[in-house]
């Protein structure tokens, strides 16, 4: 039940935005290309995301 909830935030666009400029702070290893196409995918009713995704896609 709490990955569920996890993954269902991880799929709010607000959310990817607020990591996303966490990470462009913090992690000099970021990858911002595949952020931008997280993002750009993000917030459509068939976008999901779990945290082993955000991690492996985008060095986070």
């Amino acid at each position: 039940m709490q990955e569920a909830i996890i993954i269902k935030w991880l799929s709010l666009k607000s959310t990817i935005e607020y990591i996303g400029e966490w990470e462009a702070l913090y992690n000099s290893d970021f990858n911002y290309t595949e952020f931008g196409t997280i993002k750009n995918s993000s917030g459509s009713n068939n976008f999901v995301l779990s945290a082993k995704n955000w991690i492996e896609t985008t060095n986070a």
